[in-house]
């Protein structure tokens, strides 16, 4: 009887393990399964009074996918990935600020992202570092920068003032003052959505004292040949 025993217990240890094994198969196949479950994402696009907005085009990336599809007549979207993970959610639409949301996701869920779109009228803003200065009589130029979403244009009329917009700065190039009176003048900004902004620079009064040799040539740099005077 104590020969039947020892022969017993070890069959009865093999039968465990191979229930073990068969329960950790079937467990990792679950797992291995699991991590290729697709993801639904939906939700809602509104705008600022809560009104649906169709036809946005919504596009979600992964690191190894991406798909895009848009809003439904009633902002209503849906979206399937291929499995969880980080994801970025684009959500754009001509005439709105697009939106950019990072979320993350299990595998095999569903989950719901409603969002609001402001429209470009609604999130413009236009403003410049400076709106007045003061210039030297002598010629020279200013940069003045520009904050803004939105597109611009420069006008002024005077012509000793020369305007450019260069990325989202404006490069003015003055000449030089030669009269006896301060001089201003009018810069105007005329952006997008019925934005403006205005300029106004004042040159300080002239003329440049130049020192000029005794025949009245122009001598700047050199020196004078012959006794040189101060003239107005």
């Amino acid at each position: 009887m104590f020969v039947i025993s020892k022969i017993i217990l070890p069959v009865y240890r093999m039968r465990s393990f191979l229930v073990w094994i068969l329960f950790s198969s079937v467990f990792t196949s679950c797992i291995l399964d699991k991590t290729n479950e697709e993801v639904t994402l939906s939700g809602k696009v509104t705008d600022s009074s809560g009104k649906a907005i169709s036809e946005v085009s919504v596009t979600v990336e992964l690191i190894s996918d991406k798909t895009t599809t848009q809003t439904s007549s009633d902002g209503i979207y849906n979206a399937v990935v291929a499995h969880g993970g980080t994801a970025r959610i684009n959500f754009s639409k001509e005439g709105y600020t697009s939106q950019l949301i990072k979320t993350a996701f299990n595998n095999g869920a569903s989950q719901a992202i409603n969002i609001q779109m402001n429209t470009l009228m609604q999130d413009a803003f236009f403003k410049t570092d400076i709106q007045a200065a003061t210039l030297p009589n002598t010629q020279g130029s200013l940069s003045i920068i520009v904050s803004t979403n939105v597109n611009f244009e420069v006008e002024c009329t005077e012509d000793w003032v020369d305007c450019q917009i260069v990325d989202k700065s404006i490069i003015i190039k003055y000449k030089e003052n030669e009269t006896d009176l301060n001089r201003i003048a009018v810069i105007k900004l005329t952006a997008e959505y019925g934005l403006s902004s205005e300029i106004t620079l004042t040159q300080m009064a002239g003329p440049v004292l130049r020192l000029l040799d005794y025949s009245g040539n122009e001598n700047r740099t050199g020196i004078p040949q012959r006794d040189p005077f101060i003239q107005l």
